[in-house]
This record gives structure tokens, sequence and C-alpha cells, in this order.
């Protein structure tokens, strides 16, 4: 009872709303897991580590949620060191600056669940790329960044917005625009559709990582920083 009221207050306040960071993970993790299963990847593990790389993408709608349940509680989204984990401005410093801490942040987490699960810490490697997906996903938030849809399709970054700074109401409407309607299983919008293919491709980053694949897991980091964190700030 206790975990759903505090789920049910930081959805009000917080990121997209745990339901849509909930949904969205869902979405890239099952189209993750088809892909590296009928893709013949995971035919480089073996069966015990296939099982734990299943179990850490069918988690991930729960842990991509840990993030702002666990700042509401420690006050992580208004201190400093919050901002660039949930892809905001870091106070005093410039969009760029802010950009480059947010995404060295999200690589961070994204490492360490790859270091976590080599060394057999499911658990831990499911937190810390909940907390990297998290992070990558609050970037697609009109309330977290501004982007500007290039004419080769890519959503560029042109600001990142201060936390501290926001009215609560302004920031939640901009949370909820991940879908077309007020129904929860409204289809997606643009933005809430790239928020699920980049999602996909750091999953698969994370997949490819932890199986040795450096050459293919550096095409998709590149891919996913060239498609969704290219930072052109006015």
């Amino acid at each position: 009872m206790h975990d759903a009221i505090l789920r049910q207050a930081v959805s009000t306040i917080l990121a997209w709303p745990l339901s849509g960071h909930e949904r969205m993970a869902g979405e890239a993790a099952a189209t993750t897991l088809l892909r590296v299963e009928v893709g013949g990847v995971l035919g480089r593990a073996s069966p015990e580590e296939r099982e734990r790389i299943k179990s850490v993408l069918r988690s991930m709608s729960g842990f991509v949620q840990s993030a702002d349940i666990d700042d509401a509680v420690t006050g992580g989204h208004w201190r400093p060191w919050g901002q660039m984990q949930h892809f905001m401005r870091y106070p005093g410093r410039t969009v760029a600056d802010s950009v480059r801490m947010a995404v060295n942040a999200l690589w961070s987490y994204t490492e360490e669940a790859v270091f976590l699960f080599r060394r057999g810490n499911t658990l831990g490697a499911k937190s810390s790329l909940g907390r990297a997906l998290h992070g990558l996903q609050d970037s697609f938030s009109p309330a977290h960044v501004k982007r500007v849809k290039g004419d080769d399709g890519v959503w560029v970054i042109k600001d990142v917005f201060e936390y501290t700074a926001q009215d609560s109401s302004e920031h939640e409407r901009g949370d909820e625009k991940y879908k077309t309607g007020e129904a929860e299983q409204s289809s997606l919008t643009e933005l809430g559709q790239a928020t699920v293919l980049a999602s996909q491709l750091l999953l698969s980053y994370f997949v490819q990582r932890v199986l040795g694949l450096a050459s293919e897991a550096g095409q998709t980091r590149q891919t996913l920083e060239g498609a969704y964190l290219r930072e052109e700030a006015s």
C-alpha cells in the first residue's frame, strides 16, 4: 500500500508519468528481446546467461521507474546532482554542459550495469540499467528538454530546462505528451515513438556489451548518440 501511494504521488509531479516510463520501457524491451532471440544473438551466451539477459530485459518496465521513486525519497530532483540523472539543466551550467553531463551519466549507469551483470549481480544490473533508461527517456519529455525535428528526422536537442525553475503544473503537462490522448493506452506521439526506438538502442547496446560484441555495441552507441542525443543549442 505504501509503495502504491508513493508511486501515485511521484507520478503526478516528476518525469514522464511512471505509467509512461513503464509502457515505453516495456515496449522497447519486448522488441529488443524478440530481436536478440530471432537474430540468434543470444546463441553466443550460455544457457544461464541467456536467462539472466532475458530477466534483465523483462524487468525494465519496473526498474525504469526506480529513479523517480528513489529520488522522490532522497530529494534528488531538487539537488544539483539529480538534474543530470533526469536529463535536466545543471544549475549555473550551459545547455551543452548539461547535455554532456546527462549523457555521461546515462552511459556510466549503462556500463555499471554491464559490469554488475558480468560479476553475477543481476539485480544490480537491472537497477543500473533502469537508471540509464530512465535518463534517456526523460530526455524526450518536453518538460525536460526542448527538441526540434530536423529535415533528416532527427530530434535535435535545443535546450535543457532546470527543474527548480519550473512551474509543477507545466512540468506535468509536458510529461503527458508521450501519448495523443487522455486514455492510458492512447497512441504514442512522435516523441513517444522516438523514446521507444531510442530505448531499444540502449537495451541492444547492453546486450551486445555483456556478450562481448564490441564492434556491434560501438555502432549501436554511435547510432543512439547521432540520432537521439545530438545537441545544437542556439
